[in-house]
């Protein structure tokens, strides 16, 4: 896990890479088959160990490098919104942590 600190809501995050030929999910049972690394995002409470999972993206997606989906606004620049309906966010630098630090 990489520690991402305390966002702009006063939340501590975390997050996760998933390489190629990694498992994650369920039971740790899918394999994930695709060159482009997933990026999945914690909710990591200070009151106990359990992360909860807030969402999942494809690095090249966060980095603004999707070739289906060319974004204006990058994460890795912008900040991120992981949650509509808590407004729950992670900050430019969050992203570009996620990304590019050592799982």
């Amino acid at each position: 896990m990489i520690n991402l600190g305390t966002n702009k809501q006063g939340v501590t995050l975390s997050a996760k890479r998933i390489n190629k030929g990694d498992t994650y999910g369920n039971k740790v049972k899918i394999v994930h088959d695709k060159e482009d690394p997933l990026i999945m995002f914690y909710h990591t409470p200070t009151d106990n160990n359990y992360a909860s999972h807030i969402a999942t993206y494809y690095r090249a997606t966060l980095m603004g490098e999707c070739k289906v989906f060319k974004d204006n606004y990058p994460a890795h620049i912008y900040g991120l919104c992981l949650c509509g309906a808590t407004r729950l966010s992670a900050t430019a630098d969050q992203v570009l942590l996620a990304c590019m630090g050592e799982s």
